[in-house]
């Protein structure tokens, strides 16, 4: 069997779902007043500019997710398009969908753990490197992670995809790492 030096566990997050669905929400909310932007000689500019973008936008990641180079129809920067757009009306709505913008691209990150021989990197936001040395024990098994931590906390969740191969491998390299870090 093959020496493996870094693994890679992605933890199923089931909620990027409703984080999308609110997306399409808050998109459609703000779309809004920009229709109501056209009825308005001094706000039509920003009106047309806000739904053209959003257009477009629409269009080109319809095109995208039927090439399959993507999942869904929205990801954050649609926020930042709207923000952009809204800059020609005010400035606080600019930020403030700049600000969901932000918040809508971390809850849409991948749950990663990089296992390497030197420690484990909790890769999302907020990122972290956690020492082999305040881990007590990693245990993959029938698809769920577990870390016990050696200040008593305990982190258990679902993988995106794991398989007995894998988890046995993953498992005997974890053991070796935690002995190799606790002398």
């Amino acid at each position: 069997m093959k020496k493996v030096d870094k693994f890679v566990i992605v933890l199923r997050n089931d909620r990027i779902r409703n984080y999308i669905r609110l997306g399409y929400v808050i998109t459609a909310i703000n779309l809004v007043p920009f229709i109501l932007f056209l009825f308005f000689k001094e706000s039509r500019i920003a009106g047309l500019t806000g739904l053209l973008a959003a257009i477009i936008y629409f269009l080109i990641r319809y095109f995208i997710v039927k090439k399959r180079q993507a999942q869904y129809y929205l990801d954050e920067n649609i926020f930042f398009i709207l923000a952009a757009a809204w800059l020609l009306q005010s400035n606080v709505m600019a930020v403030l969908i700049l600000a969901t913008g932000i918040l809508f691209k971390i809850s849409l990150q991948q749950w990663r753990f990089v296992f390497s021989e030197n420690f484990v990197l909790k890769d999302f936001f907020p990122r972290k490197k956690i020492e082999w040395s305040t881990l007590q024990t990693v245990i993959l098994k029938d698809g769920i992670l577990t870390l016990d931590f050696n200040n008593d906390r305990l982190l258990q969740a679902p993988v995106e995809a794991s398989n007995t191969e894998e988890e046995d491998e993953f498992n005997e390299f974890a053991r070796e790492m935690l002995s190799l870090h606790r002398s």
